[in-house]
């Protein structure tokens, strides 16, 4: 998270003379969006964070649906009932 930060100050804050905050905000979201969907990372096999998110999930759910117990995870996994 603080790598986030530090891009995003390196690349949008420090460099841009923003003329109002509705400016500033419209940047620093389409960054948040460049970062989360299109910028690949290394320590994430250079893929975005949103692929590597998708892929881990799809992975996980895979794993889960082949495991014995996957009817025993997904009841633990709903929301607690109230007693």
């Amino acid at each position: 998270m603080e790598s986030f930060f530090r891009l995003l100050k390196a690349a949008q804050v420090y460099l841009t003379r923003y003329a109002s905050y509705q400016e500033s905000k419209t940047e620093l979201f389409d960054y948040i969006r460049f970062y989360n969907h299109r910028l690949r990372q290394s320590k994430l096999g250079y893929l975005s964070p949103m692929e590597f998110e998708r892929r881990m999930r799809a992975a996980a759910l895979n794993y889960l649906s082949s495991c014995s117990g996957a009817d025993h995870w997904s009841s633990i996994m709903k929301a607690p009932t109230s007693k």
